[in-house]
């Protein structure tokens, strides 16, 4: 990508949110040698918003375009069971995340070369 070269800086762990609850994952992350912005394969094939499934971020912006952000917590905890905080649901990339392709073709991935 870009001409650069990638290195694996290894596998790292990240704690992703599901409509089921956290999960952690260790997952490749890569960077070139110059630094700066890391890569990870497993975020761009899964489509992770933020740190969110897709599904979740899609079931908090269908509840968010209707209610309050105090009701979506209100409602995350007692119909899901899941406990987040509200500035989680006001992220503006979950809420605009209703609007993201739901096809599950590839759309052209740019992945760097390994």
């Amino acid at each position: 990508m870009g001409g650069m070269n990638w290195t694996s800086k290894g596998q790292l762990p990240k704690t992703y949110q599901t409509p089921y609850g956290t999960v952690e994952v260790h997952r490749h992350v890569y960077q070139t040698s110059a630094g700066g912005t890391t890569f990870c394969p497993l975020e761009v094939d899964a489509r992770i918003i933020l740190t969110s499934t897709p599904r979740l971020a899609k079931q908090i912006s269908h509840k968010y375009a209707e209610i309050s952000s105090v009701r979506v917590v209100e409602d995350l905890r007692e119909n899901h069971g899941r406990v987040v905080h509200r500035s989680f649901v006001q992220t503006p990339s979950l809420k605009q995340s209703v609007r993201l392709p739901c096809s599950r073709k590839r759309i052209g991935t740019i992945r760097p070369a390994l």
